[in-house]
């Protein structure tokens, strides 16, 4: 959550082609109806504002350029659809990675970060954190291995930074909300 009145900054490719959007707040339980604010298919960002939101908590910010390899993150999302939270734990294993965008087939997305942290199908939109709790990276995509496609636990995530120029370009195409700076 980017702003207590509900803009949530997601990736691109968990709200492609929905008809409806929704979130719910899971400290409550509440179902927030939500409007698609915008899309950045190159960096696989979306934004999307909460109906009705107010007092909301919001994410701690990191510097992306800090995260270092070995560096120990979380990440979480909704593993497999299941409709609470999961928390996958490891340690950052490389920066500047590239690999297939999920929400523009054919092109190619770089200066993710790879984690060992167990991220699975669900957990793409969700926060990657530091230890202090600072959201570092949006979880976007996780590499498969085997047959059948079983998750190797390894994650990619767009850094901050470049998920909050991508929002702020978003904003500025669509003069409904306003994004405030890092704290």
């Amino acid at each position: 959550m980017l702003r207590g009145s509900g803009l949530v900054l997601t990736a691109a490719h968990v709200v492609a082609g929905a008809i409806t959007l929704h979130a719910v707040d899971l400290g409550d339980g509440y179902d927030y109806p939500a409007t698609l604010i915008g899309t950045d298919s190159r960096h696989d960002i979306a934004l999307i504002q909460l109906h009705g939101a107010t007092g909301l908590p919001t994410a701690h910010l990191a510097d992306s350029d800090t995260t270092q390899v070995g560096e120990w993150v979380e990440s979480i999302g909704n593993a497999y659809g299941r409709g609470y939270p999961n928390i996958g734990t490891g340690p950052v294993t490389a920066l500047s990675q590239t690999i297939s965008n999920p929400s523009a087939p054919g092109r190619r997305m770089s200066g993710l970060i790879a984690a060992n942290n167990s991220i699975v199908p669900g957990q793409s939109g969700g926060p990657m954190l530091n230890k202090k709790g600072e959201v570092i990276a949006v979880n976007d995509a996780y590499q498969l291995t085997g047959p059948g496609g079983a998750p190797t636990g390894v994650g990619y995530a767009i850094p901050i930074g470049t998920a909050l120029h991508a929002a702020h370009t978003l904003l500025a195409h669509n003069h409904q909300v306003q994004l405030e700076t890092r704290e």
